[in-house]
């Protein structure tokens, strides 16, 4: 398992690898600034990278809805989206100074030109996160966990986005209703929702006749105008060898899955 620092450290040497720099200088700051996105890809990330700190994830974009999912709820009043991807910041302030990169949600990633947010003198996210472990059977099904405790929100406005390993589709729904055109041929029929729970805003998903291929990391994101939700399910691949189980022939290998639950939410 990586965790998200060393995540971020090696998109960190990515981004210096990969990515080229340009300049835009601000004489005065309290200006509002729109930055280019060159990629043509449907779904990207915005980061920000101030060395000698890691990136900072600031948002993130859906090809299935306009609302961006954002990493910290201090950025929205900050941040917003614009046609082709444009990074639009209001109100620039010294924290907002660094350079600024768009990336594709695919492994690896790419990276767009980096531009610099500037000006002439010189200037010298904290989540919490909740972890279960559940066993599930090869061939199996198991049940990846979303919910949203925020019920005063409509569901007309929310939107849910299932993906895995970052960019897979696995499952949206768009304003209430399922959204699969894009939906990865893998998981056809094998990825359920609880439409019923819709209400009680628990989008959580049964995935069926589980695999080895499976293995990796679920994401659910949960985007609305005035919220932000991530909740990430870790499925670990590992063969367990049980002696002397009256269910179980001596020797007989099981083939199981791990869950690794956590939540983040901005």
């Amino acid at each position: 398992m990586v965790c998200e620092c060393d995540f971020l450290s090696v998109v960190g040497l990515l981004v210096w690898c990969q990515a080229v720099e340009t300049l835009t200088e601000l004489t005065n700051l309290g200006q509002n600034v729109s930055i280019n996105c060159d990629l043509e890809e449907k779904e990207i990330y915005w980061m920000l990278l101030k060395l000698p700190n890691r990136p900072v994830m600031i948002l993130r974009l859906f090809s299935t809805s306009p609302t961006p999912f954002y990493y910290d709820a201090s950025f929205r009043p900050k941040y917003s989206v614009h046609p082709k991807h444009h990074l639009f910041i209001k109100n620039v302030t010294l924290d907002e100074l660094g350079v600024y990169y768009c990336m594709t949600t695919e492994a690896p990633p790419k990276f767009s030109n980096g531009t610099r947010l500037h000006i002439i003198v010189k200037v010298s996210v904290i989540s919490v996160s909740l972890q279960v472990i559940v066993e599930a059977v090869i061939g199996g099904s198991v049940v990846l966990p979303c919910s949203s405790t925020q019920h005063d929100l409509e569901l007309q406005d929310i939107n849910v986005h299932w993906r895995h390993n970052g960019s897979k589709y696995v499952y949206d729904i768009t304003k209430r209703k399922d959204s699969l055109e894009q939906q990865d041929p893998r998981y056809k029929n094998r990825a359920q929702t609880f439409p019923e729970e819709y209400e009680r805003r628990n989008f959580s998903i049964k995935l069926i006749n589980l695999t080895h291929a499976d293995a990796g990391e679920f994401s659910c994101f949960i985007t609305h105008s005035s919220y932000s939700k991530q909740e990430t399910v870790w499925l670990f691949h590992y063969s367990l060898e049980k002696k002397n189980s009256s269910s179980l022939i001596e020797g007989q290998v099981s083939n199981c899955l791990f869950l690794l639950y956590s939540r983040m939410r901005s």
